[in-house]
């Protein structure tokens, strides 16, 4: 789903202007929503956090292609494991909104 995104004040204009493009300054930026993912722990070692999101990715591509759209966005809670699972998936840590984690990964 596209969504609009809107950056709060702890977002630098530097980074904005990164994730607008060509020098935009909007403080609402188009993202394909994730939202938060999760899995059932009776399959843990039958499906990988891995195949999940190459899963997701292929559906994102036919989105972005439709629809347009540089940044996919994920939603977790405030937990370090989780954190450092999308980061070494190429999520960064954009900002914090309600308690949740919001992180983008380029595509």
């Amino acid at each position: 789903m596209l969504k609009g995104l809107t950056l709060d004040a702890s977002v630098s204009e530097t980074k904005v202007k990164q994730l607008q493009g060509f020098g935009k300054t909007d403080r609402v930026i188009p993202v394909i929503l994730i939202g938060q993912l999760g899995k059932n722990d009776r399959f843990r070692s039958e499906i990988s956090g891995q195949y999940i999101l190459e899963q997701i990715f292929k559906v994102v591509s036919r989105i972005q292609y439709f629809a347009g759209g540089r940044l996919a966005l994920v939603e977790c809670r405030n937990v370090q494991k989780l954190r450092a699972y999308y980061e070494a998936n190429d999520f960064s840590l954009l900002q914090i909104q309600n308690g949740y984690l919001q992180m983008i990964r380029r595509i």
